[in-house]
């Protein structure tokens, strides 16, 4: 049977019971009817124009207040919170699909605010029918709304892959994620705000001239139907179904494509300089993702031979269909690297005036190579709690710490064994700047390869142990 995830939708429903009661809907316009009140007594001001515009500012101040704040530490403990009271495994066993339970917890946990937020949202519409430009006020509501829809799609994401990675410490925490979402939800609201106030009504995207409020309804869109996407492939993996690869390169293509349209004629004083700066953003959009997705997912054992497994025995479909975000993103990474490299040799206006070392883009592979295995390595180790932090710190140390006290004492060549360094000036050559990070990568490589053997052998060991010990004895 067919299950909708609207009208017939059994977490939905579940939720909205817990979250709604009779005294909770006559409460919360209660509180809002005081707050709104309470605007109007403070406005000294008998303009109908101004009160309006006084009130829009309180109603959308309170949809941020109860959507994005409360509704983001609603969202942030819709699965872990479970978790922690050990009935999400029960959820996880029955017949709802994947698609219904993301939209069940997506709106059912965070109803109640919805809620208050559609209150709040039928007093900033009926505030904006008596101001002038109508239109841009409706533009940067809705605008707002699926912001905060992008918010709690995204966090309950973040806390699927976090439980996954932390499901045998016990008990995992909401409040790191909690915290994301403010700090993400605080950019947007400000950046949203600050478009539809301040910005002017035209702007470039790929030097095509475009309505700066349609494109950023537009954008958030965009970003909102991808963050709903992903906690559907994260709610996926979690009920044991399999996710192929070529959504998360979708999606990586339609962020280094969207990102790259910002890099134009009106944000560089150069033409010869937009090829450049948009390869070196999306190489720096790879990198980013590389490294938040390596440190975000698990990095057990089982995980990796299984993958072994599948590489050995050439099924090569299961691998890509169980390979981590973060080796897929390798995948990307590896050909953008090289293609860095080719555009340096086929256009002279690549290098930005023999300024960049051609091997840079690869000196930026390696770097990201040294730095996994490193973390992988970490993470093996036979007692690994916090190996993600442990790593994090030590990497913030050869990032950041060392190569200041480097720089301040001019051993800018010692610098080149901590960090990628771009300016073929210091690199003295392009093989001089890559050639300390492959050693560094070959050493790395060697240690982790004996440390998996190591941990590897001791498992077959175990289950070995395991399997003589639960044979039946002897007939006799």
């Amino acid at each position: 049977m067919k299950q909708d995830p609207i009208i017939n939708n059994p977490e939905l429903k579940r939720n909205a019971w817990l979250e709604i009661s009779i005294g909770r809907l006559v409460v919360m316009p209660i509180i809002l009817s005081a707050v709104f009140l309470l605007a109007y007594v403070m406005s000294d001001s008998n303009s109908s124009t101004e009160l309006a515009e006084n009130l829009q500012g309180w109603s959308l101040t309170m949809f941020g207040l109860i959507v994005l704040v409360w509704g983001s530490k609603q969202a942030s403990e819709a699965v872990l919170g479970e978790i922690n009271d050990r009935t999400w495994d029960l959820q996880r066993l029955t017949l709802i699909n994947p698609w219904v339970m993301s939209i069940g917890k997506l709106f059912g946990s965070t109803i109640y605010s919805w809620y208050g937020g559609g209150l709040c949202l039928l007093v900033y519409i009926w505030s904006s029918l008596l101001l002038p430009q109508l239109d841009t006020s409706l533009k940067g509501g809705l605008a707002v709304g699926m912001a905060c829809i992008f918010v709690h799609a995204t966090v309950i994401s973040m806390s699927l892959t976090g439980a996954r990675k932390n499901r045998s410490a016990g008990k995992v925490k909401s409040t790191f994620y909690f915290m994301i979402a403010l700090l993400i939800g605080g950019y947007l609201f400000s950046v949203l705000v600050g478009i539809f106030e301040y910005k002017p009504d035209r702007m470039h995207w790929y030097n095509i001239e475009v309505v700066a409020k349609d494109f950023t309804v537009l954008s958030v869109f965009c970003f909102m139907c991808w963050a709903i996407l992903g906690l559907y492939r994260n709610m996926r993996t979690e009920l044991q179904y399999r996710n192929g690869p070529w959504v998360w390169y979708g999606f990586l293509t339609f962020i280094i494509a969207y990102s790259l349209g910002f890099v134009n004629q009106d944000t560089t004083n150069s033409v010869s300089l937009i090829t450049p700066l948009r390869y070196y953003l999306a190489l720096g959009i790879t990198v980013a993702l590389t490294y938040y997705m390596v440190f975000s997912e698990s990095k057990y054992i089982v995980d990796f031979r299984q993958l072994l497994d599948y590489f050995k025995t050439s099924r090569y479909k299961l691998l890509l269909h169980s390979a981590p975000i973060w080796l897929l993103t390798m995948f990307f990474l590896i050909p953008l690297s090289f293609t860095g490299v080719i555009l340096y040799v086929s256009d002279p206006y690549f290098s930005i005036e023999g300024e960049m070392a051609i091997t840079y883009p690869l000196t930026v592979l390696c770097f990201v190579v040294r730095d996994i295995c490193f973390l992988i390595y970490i993470n093996l180790a036979e007692k690994s709690k916090r190996a993600d932090l442990a790593t994090f710190v030590y990497l913030l140390l050869l990032y950041a710490l060392i190569p200041s006290i480097l720089s301040l004492m001019d051993a800018n060549v010692v610098t080149l064994v901590f960090l990628p360094m771009p300016i073929a000036d210091v690199t003295h050559g392009s093989l001089m700047g890559i050639v300390p990070v492959v050693i560094q990568v070959a050493l790395i490589g060697y240690l982790l390869s004996k440390r998996y053997k190591k941990r590897n052998q001791g498992i077959e060991q175990s289950t070995a142990r395991e399997t003589t010990e639960n044979l039946p004895p002897p007939l006799t």
